[in-house]
């Protein structure tokens, strides 16, 4: 009797699932493994075999006098075929075995039949070459995944269905994922269905959706690359993925993924720099332009105002004295308040020009991406005083904010800057065609307070244009995506916005339906401040 070796390239002793009833042939079957150093797991219910499938981890499946009451043949041997795939072994029966009519035992993937009337020892030698086979393949296997685990770049092995075949340490590295391990259990699932099962309770709806989407339309498509963005525990990621087909397996494609949310974040700093570059460039000129002129009427406002309040006291007397007089077609005392308005009137003009010039000063200054306890109801402020001119007298701007607002996390240059990219792109949306949801009414632009919790406050910024279709609403996000016109807009502002939002630690999303207006809702974490009163 041939020998067999202890172990075979470090799998173990030979492992046989038996599903068969107890026969003699069965029981001789078992002693004849015994002697040759097999181990044997028996089992008469071919639900129950399935089940002990993967811890027992057999190389031979062995189906001998098996009735198929729960489960027929053709049941089992379908059953197995994903598991043999990813793990090799041999699938044998016996001529005890009923076959179905029609069946043909090698589109089961029955690699041999044994002759139920010879004795058991007569088929050692073949159980040995099985084993040997399936040893073989799967030291072939196991090599591989180290081959792919030693990769530095997320690496899958997916087919035309998105069904997932291989996958490396690095692929589960970059979900998060403490061991590709977790993984590697549900190969043979859909892409999708293997991702979420194996995540720990903070997966999202939406979790692993772009991914499959893009993927499956790379490959549809035939195009050798695509991009996605993947929300990976609580931080948005930008993946860039490369297929490539695998010889002899034309149905299998290789990908490899790579994280590139630190270029798309350089990326959109760099773009956020020169924009603000830009503004202070253009601030210091306007400062420079207007900054002279309007001294030039504060100061005259003033000796205006001296002037006045010293000759108020002679025409206060003229005026109980002759109160017929008039100045005009104005009667005395009616002249010398419109007069006093008037300048008064000069001189708040002039003091909200240097308003304006100062906020544009702090507005364009790097602040060098500090973050720290800033006013949220300032930040909003600022921005209403800077877009005033996109509202062009035709859109009417509400700020219905609570004056007890807690203080946020945040840049306030920063923050200014996302609302200032809120109310321009609400503004540019009532130039839009197609149905707007202020129908006949006045074009309104919002910002109220949305709701707030311990940790968060969430403004909205909401408007009663056009609506933003389902399908834009996946991409208005990413960096030089833009509705408008060529050189109309950058496709800057929301993916700079969205930035700026989540190095806060908050969030920017929208909320919209077509035709029904769109709220863009600013989420922000709440300071914390001491409360020294307890002390």
């Amino acid at each position: 009797m041939p020998l067999v070796p202890a172990n075979n390239g470090g799998d173990g002793p030979c492992r046989v699932l038996l599903l068969s009833a107890e026969t003699p042939w069965c029981s001789d079957f078992k002693s004849v493994a015994k002697r040759m150093g097999f181990r044997v797991r028996r089992l008469d219910n071919g639900v129950d075999a399935l089940v002990h499938f993967q811890d027992f981890d057999p190389h031979i499946f062995l189906v001998a006098q098996y009735r198929g009451d729960d489960l027929s043949l053709v049941d089992v041997c379908d059953a197995v075929r994903v598991p043999r795939l990813l793990r090799p072994l041999a699938l044998v029966v016996t001529t005890q075995v009923t076959v179905p009519a029609g069946e043909d035992l090698a589109d089961l993937g029955v690699d041999e039949i044994f002759d139920a009337s010879v004795p058991p020892d007569h088929y050692a030698t073949s159980l040995i070459q099985h084993y040997r086979v399936a040893t073989s393949q799967r030291r072939v296997l196991d090599r591989e995944k180290d081959i792919l685990d030693s990769l530095p770049d997320a690496l899958m092995v997916v087919d035309s269905g998105i069904t997932l075949w291989k996958v490396n340490r690095a692929f589960a590295t970059l979900f998060g994922l403490d061991s590709a391990e977790h993984l590697r259990r549900r190969l043979g699932q859909p892409l999708l269905s293997a991702l979420r099962s194996c995540m720990n309770g903070w997966v999202r709806d939406s979790f692993g959706a772009s991914l499959a989407a893009a993927l499956a339309s790379a490959l549809r498509d035939g195009k050798p690359r695509f991009e996605c963005h993947e929300v990976i525990g609580k931080s948005e990621r930008f993946l860039t993925g490369e297929i490539t087909g695998l010889e002899g397996k034309d149905d299998h494609k290789l990908i490899a993924l790579r994280d590139v949310t630190d270029q798309e974040q350089a990326l959109l700093r760099e773009a956020r720099r020169e924009r603000l570059a830009t503004i202070g460039n253009l601030s210091v000129g306007v400062a420079h332009e207007i900054q002279n002129p309007n001294t030039f009427s504060r100061v005259n406002a003033a000796n205006l105002k001296a002037l006045f309040d010293a000759l108020r006291p002679i025409l206060d007397d003229l005026a109980a004295r002759e109160p017929q007089k008039k100045i005009g077609t104005l009667s005395l005392p009616v002249a010398l308040q419109k007069i006093d308005s008037a300048i008064a009137g000069i001189d708040m003009a002039s003091h909200r020009i240097a308003t304006v010039l100062d906020t544009l000063k702090t507005f364009s200054k790097n602040d060098d991406d500090t973050v720290g306890d800033e006013d949220l109801t300032e930040a909003v402020s600022e921005a209403v005083l800077l877009t005033t001119p996109a509202l062009r007298g035709q859109i009417q701007l509400d700020v219905d904010l609570p004056p007890d607002l807690p203080r946020v996390r945040a840049s306030k240059s920063e923050l200014s800057q996302v609302f200032v990219n809120l109310i321009e792109n609400a503004c540019h949306a009532f130039d839009g065609d197609g149905k707007q949801a202020r129908g006949d009414g006045p074009a309104c632009i919002r910002i109220l307070l949305e709701h707030t919790d311990e940790d968060c406050v969430v403004i909205a910024v909401t408007d009663n244009g056009p609506g933003i279709d389902a399908a834009l609403q996946k991409q208005i996000f990413r960096p030089y995506f833009t509705t408008r016109a060529q050189g109309e807009g950058t496709g800057l502002g929301l993916s700079i916005s969205s930035d700026i939002m989540h190095r806060f630690g908050g969030d920017l999303t929208v909320r919209s339906r077509k035709g029904e207006g769109a709220a863009f809702l600013v989420s922000l974490k709440k300071s914390i401040i001491e409360d020294k009163t307890a002390l």
